[in-house]
Protein backbone atom coordinates (compact mmCIF):
# COMPACT_ATOMS: atom_id res chain seq x y z
CA UNK A 1 0.00 0.00 0.00
CA UNK A 2 1.07 3.42 -0.98
CA UNK A 3 2.44 5.76 2.48
CA UNK A 4 3.43 9.37 1.24
CA UNK A 5 5.19 9.33 4.26
CA UNK A 6 7.72 6.71 3.53
CA UNK A 7 8.13 8.25 0.38
CA UNK A 8 9.29 11.65 1.95
CA UNK A 9 11.60 9.52 4.60
CA UNK A 10 13.32 8.26 1.44
CA UNK A 11 13.58 11.11 -0.47
CA UNK A 12 15.08 12.76 2.64
CA UNK A 13 17.33 10.07 3.24
CA UNK A 14 18.59 9.50 -0.42
CA UNK A 15 18.87 13.30 -0.46
CA UNK A 16 21.26 12.96 3.01
CA UNK A 17 23.26 9.95 1.54
CA UNK A 18 23.97 12.47 -1.46
CA UNK A 19 25.00 15.53 0.48
CA UNK A 20 27.12 13.11 2.40
CA UNK A 21 28.78 11.11 -0.41
CA UNK A 22 29.09 14.58 -2.30
CA UNK A 23 31.02 16.05 0.84
CA UNK A 24 32.99 13.10 1.58
CA UNK A 25 34.29 12.80 -2.33
CA UNK A 26 35.54 17.19 -1.87
CA UNK A 27 37.24 15.79 1.31
CA UNK A 28 38.99 12.94 -0.62
CA UNK A 29 39.75 15.02 -3.57
CA UNK A 30 41.49 18.42 -1.14
CA UNK A 31 43.73 16.08 0.54
CA UNK A 32 44.86 13.78 -2.20
CA UNK A 33 46.30 17.03 -3.81
CA UNK A 34 47.60 18.46 -0.52
CA UNK A 35 49.57 15.18 -0.58
CA UNK A 36 51.10 15.75 -3.98
CA UNK A 37 52.78 19.12 -2.56
CA UNK A 38 49.48 20.95 -3.67
CA UNK A 39 49.63 22.90 -7.20
CA UNK A 40 52.81 25.23 -6.07
CA UNK A 41 56.05 23.72 -5.10
CA UNK A 42 58.56 25.20 -2.44
CA UNK A 43 61.03 27.71 -3.34
CA UNK A 44 64.41 25.65 -4.31
CA UNK A 45 67.15 27.09 -1.73
CA UNK A 46 69.65 29.84 -2.88
CA UNK A 47 73.02 28.86 -4.60
CA UNK A 48 75.48 28.26 -2.81
CA UNK A 49 78.78 29.97 -3.83
CA UNK A 50 81.50 27.91 -4.14
CA UNK A 51 84.47 29.41 -2.13
CA UNK A 52 87.60 28.29 -2.14
CA UNK A 53 91.06 29.12 -1.26
CA UNK A 54 94.55 26.63 -1.43
CA UNK A 55 97.70 27.22 -1.18
CA UNK A 56 101.09 25.05 -0.74
CA UNK A 57 103.53 26.37 2.06
CA UNK A 58 106.57 25.34 2.18
CA UNK A 59 105.34 22.24 -0.10
CA UNK A 60 102.41 21.52 2.06
CA UNK A 61 98.99 21.66 0.43
CA UNK A 62 96.31 23.97 2.53
CA UNK A 63 92.49 23.65 1.48
CA UNK A 64 89.34 26.07 2.52
CA UNK A 65 86.62 25.78 1.10
CA UNK A 66 83.08 27.62 2.59
CA UNK A 67 82.37 24.22 3.61
CA UNK A 68 84.59 24.62 6.84
CA UNK A 69 83.82 27.74 7.88
CA UNK A 70 82.02 25.77 11.00
CA UNK A 71 85.50 24.74 11.81
CA UNK A 72 86.93 28.38 12.04
CA UNK A 73 88.40 27.77 8.58
CA UNK A 74 87.49 30.36 6.32
CA UNK A 75 88.82 32.79 3.15
CA UNK A 76 87.46 36.78 3.17
CA UNK A 77 88.36 40.05 1.80
CA UNK A 78 87.96 42.81 4.24
CA UNK A 79 87.98 46.81 3.07
CA UNK A 80 89.40 49.21 5.60
CA UNK A 81 88.82 52.88 4.57
CA UNK A 82 91.20 55.32 4.87
CA UNK A 83 90.61 56.35 8.91
CA UNK A 84 88.83 53.44 10.37
CA UNK A 85 91.88 51.63 11.20
CA UNK A 86 94.19 52.63 9.17
CA UNK A 87 95.89 55.63 7.48
CA UNK A 88 95.51 54.02 4.32
CA UNK A 89 92.51 52.24 2.02
CA UNK A 90 93.45 48.79 1.76
CA UNK A 91 91.88 45.43 1.02
CA UNK A 92 93.38 42.60 3.07
CA UNK A 93 93.14 38.82 1.94
CA UNK A 94 92.37 36.62 5.48
CA UNK A 95 92.91 32.78 4.71
CA UNK A 96 92.49 31.37 7.80
CA UNK A 97 93.17 27.66 8.90
CA UNK A 98 93.01 28.09 12.81
CA UNK A 99 94.53 30.62 15.44
CA UNK A 100 98.23 29.31 14.61
CA UNK A 101 98.11 28.87 10.78
CA UNK A 102 96.77 31.62 8.49
CA UNK A 103 97.40 34.14 5.67
CA UNK A 104 96.86 37.63 6.18
CA UNK A 105 97.68 39.66 2.91
CA UNK A 106 97.62 43.77 2.70
CA UNK A 107 96.82 45.21 -0.71
CA UNK A 108 97.29 49.12 -0.55
CA UNK A 109 94.96 50.91 -3.01
CA UNK A 110 91.47 52.52 -2.62
CA UNK A 111 89.28 50.62 -5.35
CA UNK A 112 90.32 46.90 -6.30
CA UNK A 113 90.90 45.75 -9.92
CA UNK A 114 91.74 42.91 -11.89
CA UNK A 115 95.28 43.09 -12.06
CA UNK A 116 98.71 42.15 -9.98
CA UNK A 117 99.58 44.13 -6.86
CA UNK A 118 103.35 42.85 -5.96
CA UNK A 119 104.60 43.68 -2.69
CA UNK A 120 108.16 44.00 -1.21
CA UNK A 121 110.12 45.06 1.66
CA UNK A 122 110.81 48.48 -0.77
CA UNK A 123 107.25 48.88 -1.80
CA UNK A 124 107.17 52.51 -1.16
CA UNK A 125 105.13 52.89 1.65
CA UNK A 126 105.13 52.15 5.65
CA UNK A 127 102.14 49.48 5.18
CA UNK A 128 103.72 45.76 5.78
CA UNK A 129 102.35 43.40 2.89
CA UNK A 130 101.21 41.24 5.61
CA UNK A 131 102.07 37.59 6.53
CA UNK A 132 101.40 34.43 7.97
CA UNK A 133 101.26 32.44 10.76
CA UNK A 134 102.79 28.92 10.43
CA UNK A 135 102.28 26.99 13.30
CA UNK A 136 102.25 29.78 15.50
CA UNK A 137 105.57 31.17 13.96
CA UNK A 138 104.58 34.63 13.15
CA UNK A 139 106.59 35.44 8.89
CA UNK A 140 106.50 38.49 7.50
CA UNK A 141 108.00 40.41 4.88
CA UNK A 142 111.30 41.53 6.46
CA UNK A 143 114.05 40.66 4.08
CA UNK A 144 115.54 41.39 0.93
CA UNK A 145 113.91 38.72 -2.05
CA UNK A 146 110.80 38.69 0.34
CA UNK A 147 107.47 39.67 -1.39
CA UNK A 148 103.65 39.37 -1.57
CA UNK A 149 102.43 38.97 -4.91
CA UNK A 150 98.78 38.76 -5.34
CA UNK A 151 97.07 38.63 -9.00
CA UNK A 152 93.11 39.63 -8.99
CA UNK A 153 91.57 37.86 -12.04
CA UNK A 154 87.89 38.80 -11.28
CA UNK A 155 86.10 40.99 -8.90
CA UNK A 156 82.48 41.39 -9.18
CA UNK A 157 79.24 42.30 -7.27
CA UNK A 158 81.63 41.79 -4.10
CA UNK A 159 82.97 38.34 -5.25
CA UNK A 160 86.80 38.41 -5.35
CA UNK A 161 89.08 35.30 -7.39
CA UNK A 162 92.75 35.12 -8.36
CA UNK A 163 96.08 33.65 -7.20
CA UNK A 164 99.13 34.40 -5.47
CA UNK A 165 102.30 33.81 -3.96
CA UNK A 166 104.73 34.71 -1.37
CA UNK A 167 107.99 34.26 0.12
CA UNK A 168 108.48 35.25 3.56
CA UNK A 169 110.90 35.62 6.57
CA UNK A 170 110.11 33.42 10.17
CA UNK A 171 110.59 35.56 13.31
CA UNK A 172 111.59 33.98 16.77
CA UNK A 173 111.23 35.60 19.57
CA UNK A 174 110.53 38.64 17.51
CA UNK A 175 113.95 38.24 15.48
CA UNK A 176 114.04 37.66 11.94
CA UNK A 177 115.39 34.06 11.10
CA UNK A 178 116.37 32.56 8.00
CA UNK A 179 115.15 34.72 5.58
CA UNK A 180 113.11 33.76 2.67
CA UNK A 181 112.45 30.43 3.96
CA UNK A 182 108.91 30.31 4.39
CA UNK A 183 107.24 29.44 0.38
CA UNK A 184 104.08 30.08 -0.62
CA UNK A 185 103.09 28.91 -3.52
CA UNK A 186 100.60 27.78 -6.20
CA UNK A 187 98.18 29.92 -4.27
CA UNK A 188 94.88 30.50 -5.57
CA UNK A 189 91.25 31.98 -4.50
CA UNK A 190 87.78 31.44 -5.95
CA UNK A 191 84.24 33.30 -5.10
CA UNK A 192 86.08 34.89 -1.71
CA UNK A 193 83.67 37.43 -0.61
CA UNK A 194 84.67 40.72 0.33
CA UNK A 195 83.33 42.71 3.40
CA UNK A 196 83.25 46.57 3.25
Amino acid sequence: MYNPKNTKNKIADNLLLGIIAAIVLALVAFFSSCSKGGTSAPPPPPPVIDTIAQYKLNGNLVVITNKDSTSGKIAVFHKYVNGSWFHLTEYTFNADVDDNNFLDFDIVTDSLTTTNYYRDINSGNDKNPGGCANNGIPCYVSSGGDYVNINITSYSNGWVSGNFTAKLTPFQQNVPSQPGSIMITEGQFKNVKCIY
